[in-house]
């Protein structure tokens, strides 16, 4: 494939969306997928493999009778399993191939089959095998979005009936697309922080190209080099770069994405009780899914109002364990500061271990970073000479060698990258009540320091066994 197509993001998004394979793409390529809420076309799933379960059934539309029947559900099967093994069997493929498994087996032997039954059976069947795929995002949200599908699409999609064929399938993309967002997006809220505004528009024009380019694509695979080959991938990199960019577009469009979005566990299932009320209310007529909706809205505004408050008046200093990098939040009524050696806010390490912690507590307001020493800022904060000075509380960022002219009161002692120190010396010029030891230093360190801590009666906390220190 590689060797058709010369554009390197466009033979990115190729590889992803036909092979399922994303080592080689852009971050900000990944983030245009990611803002306007169309980046799980990028993971060969439950989409892909229904293209491909389609193809193969149009080509085998022929075999109708009751033996063909039985042969071409076979066909079909080690087919769909043959395009998995071709992907890697990834998870998500792992999902969509057992799931139409048994909807082929199901509906080709079943006098009457339940498509819930059919899902239910496949998720069975994969928590036999992994038990621990109940824990995964990948896993929620996949049953999640078919089960949506399958309730909301059929009620959404007759709502109106267009006469023309392309208006007819613009909005069956969309009643898709709506069905498994509605299902999805409490779980995305809670997972993500975040919720893309055009995510309908963005979905209906990438949905029916995300198809042809899949056709396309495996055409490119298995038809041998030559001019066909050639054309062939010409038209998939021309699709491929023109989709990438309307989705740039929609990238750009104001408010495209609510950020910022942090709720506990409690309330997005709060949100899914929220969602069978209108349900039920909607759908069979019953008041009391009405009463059920106010009394939810009324917890979670009420749950709202509360952490609004205890934000507008937390103190705190959290340590992060963000591996042999440093990371202190600084929690001010409100406002947030963070001192760290080497992190910056596009770090993947910053991304994906401190950044919602911290944000979820900065009330929309920016996150201010601070590196370095004689810097101070609004929020009660100074650092200088390796002392940190927040409020009345104090941390030294020990450095072997550092001199101290006058006797020093500290709350707590911050040992990094296994600098040499002795703990009896230290009582002699700083007065001291913890110790803390992060990640940066060996076992070998911290057990001597542990020993070291219980000779002179002063408390450690090591840090490298936990998320943070809270203080």
């Amino acid at each position: 494939m590689d060797q058709g197509i010369q554009d390197e993001d466009a033979l990115a998004v190729a590889s992803a969306l036909i092979l399922g394979y994303r080592s080689d793409f852009d971050p900000d390529l990944l983030n245009i997928f990611s803002v306007t809420g169309t980046i799980h076309v990028l993971s060969v799933s439950g989409l892909h493999v229904g293209i491909v379960f389609v193809v193969f059934s149009t080509l085998l539309f022929w075999m109708k009778g009751k033996r063909s029947k039985v042969i071409r559900a076979i066909l079909l099967i080690l087919l769909i399993w043959l395009y998995a093994l071709v992907t890697g069997l990834a998870p998500s493929v792992l999902r969509a191939s057992i799931m139409i498994s048994f909807g082929i087996i199901a509906f080709s032997f079943a006098r009457k089959g339940n498509v819930y039954n059919t899902i239910a059976a496949s998720a069975f069947l994969l928590l036999l095998y992994n038990p621990h795929f109940i824990s995964e995002i990948g896993f929620k949200l996949s049953y999640l979005a078919v089960l949506g599908i399958v309730f909301f699409y059929p009620k959404l999609n007759s709502l109106y009936k267009f006469n023309n064929k392309l208006l007819s399938t613009l909005w069956s993309s969309a009643a898709i697309s709506v069905s498994a967002q509605i299902a999805t997006f409490p779980l995305v809220l809670y997972y993500f922080h975040f919720f893309p505004v055009y995510f309908l528009p963005a979905n209906i024009l990438v949905i029916l190209p995300v198809s042809v380019i899949v056709y396309i694509g495996l055409l490119v695979l298995v038809v041998p080099y030559g001019i066909l080959h050639d054309w062939l991938s010409w038209m998939l990199e021309y699709l491929i770069s023109k989709m990438n960019f309307v989705l740039g577009v929609f990238q750009t469009l104001p408010y495209a994405t609510l950020g910022g979005i942090y709720i506990q566990p409690w309330e997005y299932i709060v949100m899914y009780i929220i969602m069978l009320g209108a349900i039920w209310c909607a759908f069979y007529k019953k008041k009391k899914g009405i009463y059920l909706v106010l009394i939810c809205l009324v917890i979670v505004s009420a749950n709202r109002a509360i952490k609004k408050i205890q934000l507008n008046s937390l103190e705190e200093i959290r340590i992060y364990n963000v591996y042999r990098n440093m990371g202190v939040g600084f929690f001010d009524r409100g406002t947030v500061s963070f001192l760290t050696d080497s992190l910056t806010e596009e770090s993947q390490r910053f991304q994906y271990s401190i950044a919602s912690d911290l944000e979820a507590s900065a009330g929309g307001k920016p996150v201010l970073f601070l590196n370095g020493d004689g810097l101070a800022d609004p929020n009660n904060l100074a650092v200088q000479d390796n002392i940190i000075q927040f409020g009345s509380k104090s941390i030294l960022l020990y450095r072997h060698g550092q001199l101290f002219e006058n006797h020093l009161f500290i709350d707590l002692v911050y040992l990094r990258n296994n600098q040499e120190i002795n703990l009896e010396d230290l009582q002699k010029n700083i007065q001291f009540s913890l110790i803390l030891v992060d990640g940066s230093n060996s076992n070998s360190y911290i057990e001597k320091i542990i020993k070291e801590a219980e000779k002179i009666d002063v408390p450690i906390y090591n840090l490298k066994n936990n998320f943070a220190y809270v203080w």
